[in-house]
């Protein structure tokens, strides 16, 4: 079976304290930073995972959007396509709260049924992890392609390389940390 290589490029560090849990919330971003990790990303040679011609996909979320944009704005020749299925995990209620203020009893509910409890009643790991592969699923036949994106993205992607398209707990959840404006190159050779 043919790989499918996904790089993806994860956003810079948002405007926020740290602790406060946030997934879909609309971060502000530091645009030296921003453009900082643009130019060192097309620089180093990274970049050359984007054909001439080809596609950048980004999630419409400003950290993510305006990397990509910074990103366009070295290599005109880019395309960019927004895509909301790679916006991070949608936390509900719990978008904008301290990690520290979630009720024990929302924590243990999560860890009881992790694959599809809906963590903060918005969104389950599984239905997250299925409308990443949505959105990375039409990219297979390019044999390639590349994203700016958040690092839960990043590890769905991750768990599917490894072939576990959803996972039965918390521990397969993978613990690596994407650093921010960190690349991750990650080879899908699973059922496409």
């Amino acid at each position: 079976m043919p790989s499918f290589k996904v790089t993806a490029l994860r956003h810079t560090a948002p405007e926020i304290s740290s602790g406060i849990c946030y997934g879909v919330l609309d971060l502000p971003v530091n645009d030296d930073e921003v453009l900082r990790t643009a130019r060192q990303w097309v620089q180093s040679g990274a970049a050359s995972a984007l054909p001439y011609h080809g596609v950048l996909l980004t999630s419409p979320l400003q950290r993510c959007a305006l990397l990509a944009q910074a990103i366009k704005d070295l290599r005109p020749d880019v395309q960019l396509v927004q895509d909301p299925r790679l916006m991070e995990m949608n936390f509900g209620c719990f978008e904008g709260v301290s990690w520290d203020d979630v009720p024990q009893a929302s924590w243990d509910a999560w860890m009881a049924d992790f694959a599809h409890h809906p963590f903060g009643g918005a969104e389950s790991v599984a239905q997250f992890m299925q409308r990443v592969q949505q959105a990375i699923k039409p990219w297979a036949p390019h044999g390639q392609v590349t994203c700016v994106t958040h690092a839960g993205v990043m590890k769905a992607l991750t768990l599917w390389a490894q072939g576990v398209h959803q996972p039965s707990n918390a521990t397969q959840w993978p613990k690596v940390s994407v650093a921010y404006g960190e690349a991750l190159d990650i080879e899908l050779t699973q059922a496409l």
